[in-house]
């Protein structure tokens, strides 16, 4: 079996199992996969990089880790876990970051972008220094990068993390 404090520290890992619901057991059928088994499946993916079928040992199918992943997605999930990563940020010093994506539920955040050539929402994060999220901006494709540094320097931080 894998060992998933390789990727994440242990407390980060509990911390994430406190906060995803368990699989939802039916009346009928088979026994439901254990959560912290669909998290190591998961965890492997989105820190390796490595596609859903290539996941090491971790007591459940590929499947059951992505159709698991997909539902949180759709049930808006991932803010849950954006919230708790982000009050153990740094923002003594931090990166800005923006980047266009393709996206159907932001129809009235959509435009042009001329440098990706495609049409879609502008997603700006900023993360302190170790890649831990601080604060997420959704904008129009159109929308140029530089415009997001002011609307993330006016939020206050929400860290519990030092300050400087």
């Amino acid at each position: 079996m894998y060992d998933i404090t390789k990727l994440l520290k242990e407390e980060d890992v509990k911390v994430l199992l406190s906060i995803l619901p368990a699989p939802r057991q039916r009346k009928e059928g088979r026994p439901r996969v254990p959560k912290d088994a669909l998290l190591k499946g998961i965890i492997q993916v989105l820190v390796l990089g490595i596609g859903w079928n290539k996941i090491f040992d971790c007591d459940c199918s590929y499947s059951s880790c992505y159709r698991y992943f997909q539902e949180r997605q759709r049930r808006d999930h991932p803010h849950l876990v954006f919230d708790v990563l982000a009050k153990k940020t740094n923002l003594a010093e931090g990166t800005i970051d923006s980047d266009t994506v393709t996206s159907l539920r932001f129809r009235n955040l959509t435009g042009w972008d001329g440098k990706h050539r495609k049409v879609g929402t502008k997603v700006s994060l900023f993360t302190d220094l170790k890649g831990l999220p601080a604060d997420i901006e959704f904008g129009k494709g159109s929308t140029h990068d530089s415009r997001f540094i002011p609307k993330h320097l006016r939020k206050p931080p929400v860290t519990e993390g030092k300050m400087s």
